[in-house]
């Protein structure tokens, strides 16, 4: 076996890995938008609002518990494979840290629930979050396994366990469902829940059947493992402190909106409907749209970590050139789409609420998304957790703030103001970073104003249509006005040549396996 194809990765190896993660993360999403629209109508705006509040709180100890177990096997095995050193050991060393993390930090939450759920002001919360705390080991423990099968270019493992994952959840929510009749939002948020831990045990039992198949297979055993729990710990503390503090203060963020909004003048089941259909309908269809760079974006971490390992600051230009060349791509055309579409989607996704308004103002955020979605995956896997970390932590903080003195003075638009202007901060400062590190620019004419031009002229030809198609379902006005956006931006940028013959090459080469690096295009020269 020829081992340099497992120490170097192939750029047509990273495109079919980053082909299956996305085409099964968008799936997944989209699976899971459909599903989230059926809790909505079935358990109503005021369930979904607690639901989310619910996992406000579990996101904290989710991330304290996980202790960066993703971020540290993905980079050790990684640097283990570049250094022919044995991965299944790194693997282990990884696997047994975030066990030991996460037992640790889910017997406390299991204890010190009933506290949690005073601070949420809501009793109905702590069943939900005692059944959390008993599936965070398998959550941690998938979330490291992932990190190896991304590392070891084997994504599409992954993908079949998110799968599995996916279909149990909402089989077995669906099934609960049936035997909830005109129950309270309590009884329907923890429903939810007991199908979402159900799904997670099972997955991590097929994931870790997978590893067992898999690691056998594993090449590398011409020298000792060099990874130890000091190294991971280096790794994962700063992540895990940075995110666990960001986890919490957007914990108090989700708890003090619905009181800001009661302080504004709601009722406690009108702020939390609202709060529902904010978080629970509308930011949703946003997370969706960026399924397809964040699943790149992932595998985007061992690629930079082997580069950066090997000292190759050209190969990290060129990969940052590719990666915000098409996320900003990609991103101005969801945006420009969405936004059109917004009063279509709500109304056919979730109707009789006011979550269409939502999507319409939240759509801008998209290009914000996506481009701080590259910069944090490069920075990862240069190993920049502490600049990550003071970031994450101010994020959190202004949008803290903003909801603190905003939403009590001027409601849900508070919120919005909060989440762009924290967005934009985090977005900036890391983009920052990456230039600084790497010495690569983005061009914004070519690389942004003109995606957003055609995504603009797109959108408006498109709104032609969608004044003709009265007479049409809104889901036929959606699917068809769709395609037409989609084949007029594709045919705009072919037209305007926004693709350059080097780009186009490049992609060509992404497509055809050549099994040889020289086909790719210089990388200083980017």
């Amino acid at each position: 076996m020829n081992k340099t194809s497992h120490t170097v990765f192939s750029p047509s190896d990273f495109f079919y890995n980053g082909v299956i993660s996305a085409v099964s993360s968008l799936a997944l999403r989209l699976a899971g938008m459909i599903f989230n629209v059926y809790l909505s109508l079935h358990a109503g705006a005021q369930a979904m609002g607690l639901l989310a509040l619910v996992y406000s709180a579990w996101g904290f100890v989710l991330t304290a518990g996980c202790a960066g177990g993703s971020l540290a096997s993905a980079r050790m095995c990684a640097e283990s494979a570049s250094r022919k050193e044995d991965v299944r050991a790194a693997c282990s060393k990884c696997l047994k840290y975030s066990l030991v993390c996460s037992v640790t930090v889910g017997a406390l939450f299991f204890t010190l629930a009933s506290g949690v759920g005073a601070l949420l002001c809501d009793s109905r919360s702590v069943v939900p979050l005692r059944l959390l705390a008993v599936s965070l080991p398998f959550v941690s423990a998938s979330g490291t396994l992932s990190g190896y099968f991304n590392a070891v270019q084997r994504s599409y493992k992954n993908s079949v366990c998110m799968i599995a994952e996916q279909v149990i959840r909402v089989s077995l929510t669906v099934f609960i469902f049936t035997r909830l009749r005109h129950s309270d939002a309590g009884a329907y948020c923890t429903a939810i829940i007991l199908g979402g831990i159900v799904a997670d045990i099972l997955s991590f039992i097929l994931q870790y059947l997978l590893y067992l198949n898999d690691k056998r297979r594993l090449p590398f055993k011409d020298a000792p493992c060099s990874v130890t729990f000091k190294k991971i710990a280096a790794i994962t503390f700063p992540v895990c402190i940075s995110a666990s503090i960001r986890s919490g203060l957007v914990s108090i963020e989700h708890v003090l909106i619905p009181n800001g909004l009661c302080a504004f003048g709601l009722s406690r089941e009108d702020a939390l409907a609202l709060f529902g259909t904010v978080h629970g309908m509308a930011v949703p269809i946003i997370l969706f749209c960026i399924s397809i760079p964040s699943a790149f974006s992932v595998l985007l971490i061992p690629r930079i970590a082997e580069h950066n390992t090997q000292k190759s600051r050209g190969e990290i230009r060129y990969i940052a050139s590719r990666a915000y060349r098409m996320a900003l791509i990609f991103s101005f055309g969801v945006a420009s789409f969405l936004t059109l579409s917004a009063f279509l989607l709500g109304d056919a996704l979730y109707p009789g609420t006011d979550a269409s308004r939502y999507i319409y103002l939240l759509a801008p955020l998209v290009p914000i998304m996506y481009v701080d979605s590259v910069s944090d995956a490069i920075l990862k896997g240069m190993g920049e957790q502490l600049y990550s970390m003071k970031i994450n932590i101010a994020d959190a903080a202004i949008s803290v703030i903003c909801v603190f003195f905003l939403v009590p003075r001027i409601g849900v638009s508070g919120y919005i103001i909060a989440i762009y202007l924290s967005e934009a901060f985090n977005t900036c400062a890391s983009m920052i970073r990456v230039i600084k590190l790497t010495g690569y620019t983005v061009p914004v004419f070519r690389f942004a104003a003109v995606p957003l031009i055609l995504s603009v002229i797109s959108a408006n030809l498109t709104s032609v249509f969608y004044k003709y198609s009265s007479q049409l379902s809104y889901r036929t006005a959606l699917i068809l006005g769709g395609i037409m956006y989609t084949l007029t931006f594709l045919l705009l940028l072919i037209i305007c040549r926004n693709l350059s013959k080097e780009e186009l090459n490049y992609l060509k080469g992404l497509i055809v396996k050549k099994g040889s690096r020289k086909a790719e295009a210089p990388r200083d020269k980017c």
